[in-house]
């Protein structure tokens, strides 16, 4: 999805989604804005990784603090995408 808002639309539309990558600097929606909507609104528990280039331990702890599972930095690298997904069972 090119924004968190649809995002939440394909999320809702195709609720048999397994994983959501989620870029934390979206337009129209951000992804913890995005995350937090999952959560409360629509009542999810499934895996959100958080997309990010903002590496701080501070900007992590807003990961979480909204519901996220695990945080991949940007650039990301293939290996640590893979070993993040093998980690993953649905």
């Amino acid at each position: 999805a090119e924004n968190g808002e649809r995002a939440l639309r394909l999320l809702a539309e195709q609720p048999d989604v397994d994983l959501v990558l989620m870029d934390i600097m979206m337009p129209v929606m951000d992804g913890l804005t995005a995350t937090q909507h999952i959560r409360d609104k629509l009542l999810s528990d499934i895996p959100i990784y958080a997309l990010t280039a903002n590496a701080e331990s501070n900007d992590k702890a807003s990961c979480f603090k909204v519901g996220m599972n695990k945080v991949l930095t940007k650039p990301i690298k293939f290996e640590v995408l893979q070993a993040a997904l093998n980690k993953f069972e649905p």
